[in-house]
Order: structure tokens, then C-alpha cells, then sequence
């Protein structure tokens, strides 16, 4: 009925309150994974339609080992996604869930398909740093495969697309510091497939 509905909204905004202080608490090693979990859970029992609560316990239950229910949990991200960046999203989750599973070719599928959201909305927007910021994860996360896959010197390429954009977004911010340790990332990436690359030849 619309009463148990609005019931069950009222309900997950309070348990949603309580599972968002837990992961905080967490996040200082003041509480535990599996209680944040259990906490999350009842936030998607009352309302499973909410894409990032399940974004959010799908990397708990990565963090506490179970990718069955990881993978689940990724799975009813994607369902519930509302718009082109929460679908972005959950492909990188799927993907990210599907790395830890072995599953490379299926978590290669997730990224490209998350990658081409991802160039789609920066081109739409280009000052959006945020979306600027997630296609550099896309490029991060096909580079890794390829890396895990063998494929070294696409790794390279995507990595070294992900650090243009990063370059940019610290030149247009310097006292950035987020956008400082991400080109750091970047440059680490493509230092470690050198090195692989000397260890090959």
C-alpha cells in the first residue's frame, strides 16, 4: 500500500542516517566492516531501489570477502541506476567485483562500457571536474587489466590518457591537493608498467 511505502522510506532515511555514521566510524577503525554491512542491509530492505546504498554494500562486501553477495549487490546498483552516471558507476563496481572473481574479460566489458558513459558526459560538460576526474578512473581501471592481462603497452596508452586529464585538473586548480595525489597515481601507474616492460626485454 502507499502507507507501507512511505513507511518504508521513512525507515530507510533513518537506517540510512545510522549506516552512514557506522561507515564513518569505520573509515577511523571505530567499527567493524561486518556491522557496517549489517547496518546497510537494512537500509536496502527497506528501500532497494536506491543505486548508491547498493554501490556502497557491494564494496563492504568486497572488503569483507563475500563476492557472491559483492557481485549481487553490483548487480542491483546497475538495476537501479537513475541516470547515465549512476549506470557509469555501477559498471565500475561490476567490473571492480568481476576483477576479484578472476573474471577478466567480463570486468574489460564493464570498463569499456563505463568508459564510453564516462567520455560521454565529459564531452558534454567539459568543466565538470567530477566527470573529468571519472574518466581517468576509467582509463585507470582498463589499464589495470590490460596490465593483469599482459598487455602492456595499452596499459601505458590508457594510463597516459588518465594523465593528461589529471594534468590539467591540477594546472586548473594548484592548491588541489586530491588532484595532486591522483597525478601521482597516474605517473606511478606508468612508472610500474615500465619497469615491467625492462623485466620483459
Amino acid at each position: 500500500t502507499v502507507f507501507e511505502q512511505r513507511e518504508n522510506l521513512k525507515n530507510a532515511r533513518s537506517a540510512r542516517k545510522l549506516a552512514i555514521l557506522y561507515l564513518n566510524k569505520r573509515n577511523l577503525l571505530q567499527e567493524t566492516t561486518a556491522n557496517v554491512i549489517v547496518q546497510y542491509e537494512k537500509v536496502v530492505n527497506y528501500d532497494p531501489d536506491n543505486h548508491w546504498d547498493w554501490v556502497e554494500l557491494s564494496r563492504l562486501y568486497v572488503a569483507a570477502g563475500n563476492l557472491p553477495k559483492a557481485y549481487y549487490a553490483a548487480q542491483q546498483s546497475a538495476k537501479s541506476a537513475q541516470d547515465e552516471r549512476s549506470k557509469g558507476v555501477a559498471l565500475g563496481v561490476l567490473g571492480n567485483v568481476a576483477v576479484d572473481q578472476g573474471k577478466l574479460h567480463e570486468a574489460r566489458s564493464n570498463y569499456e562500457q563505463g568508459l564510453a558513459i564516462a567520455k560521454q558526459l565529459a564531452l558534454a560538460d567539459p568543466g565538470n571536474v567530477e566527470w573529468q576526474r571519472d574518466l581517468t578512473v576509467s582509463y585507470d581501471r582498463i589499464g589495470d587489466v590490460a596490465v593483469k592481462q599482459g598487455n602492456l603497452d595499452e596499459a601505458r596508452l590508457n594510463y597516459e590518457q588518465g594523465l593528461a586529464i589529471r594534468k590539467q585538473l591540477a594546472l586548473s586548480d594548484p592548491g588541489n591537493a586530491e588532484w595532486r595525489r591522483i597525478l601521482t597515481v597516474s605517473y606511478k601507474s606508468i612508472g610500474d608498467v615500465a619497469d615491467k616492460h625492462g623485466n620483459l626485454d
